[in-house]
């Protein structure tokens, strides 16, 4: 990338009595479908992938990333990803970008989900409901299988 981006990492875990009981959220429109019901990506970059990160010393490669933010914070996040991506696999689609989306976000057809993979629809209103809500992103994750979160300025591994 072409300009350093300060991130903090922390690992995210609950346990189950930390968890609320699961929110019904709806999977959106894009280029496939959340849980591996058909992938966009076919499997010879998915290993591509895999022997990145393996030959790096990692265990666990990051195939998918769930941007939980909006606006032209999101959009920069999901360009770089594409660009790196593209400059070191040779496509932009190697990793699987999975947008939030408010009915806001929707109503206003939001850059930020135009240009990811997928989207998850969230509870609307002030960002303690959606976007700054941990244990609602944390839960997306769990639930579609997410690997990675960027969300302001911290990032979370599932």
């Amino acid at each position: 990338m072409s300009y350093t981006v300060n991130i903090f990492l922390f690992w995210c875990s609950m346990s189950e009595a930390q968890r609320r009981p699961p929110i019904t959220l709806a999977v959106g429109r894009g280029n496939g479908y959340i849980n591996g019901i058909a992938s966009i990506r076919s499997p010879a970059t998915i290993s591509l992938v895999d022997h990145f990160c393996r030959s790096l010393g990692g265990k666990k490669p990051i195939h998918s990333i769930l941007v939980a933010n909006n606006g032209m914070a999101a959009v920069k996040f999901m360009r770089s990803i594409r660009t790196w991506a593209y400059e070191t696999f040779g496509t932009d689609k190697a990793i699987l970008l999975v947008a939030m989306a408010t009915p806001e976000d929707m109503r206003i057809n939001a850059e930020h989900i135009r240009i990811a993979d997928q989207f998850v629809e969230v509870p609307g209103g002030t960002n303690n409901n959606n976007y700054a809500n941990v244990q609602l992103i944390v839960e997306v994750c769990t639930l579609n299988s997410i690997h990675f979160c960027a969300f302001k300025l911290f990032c979370c591994f599932s």
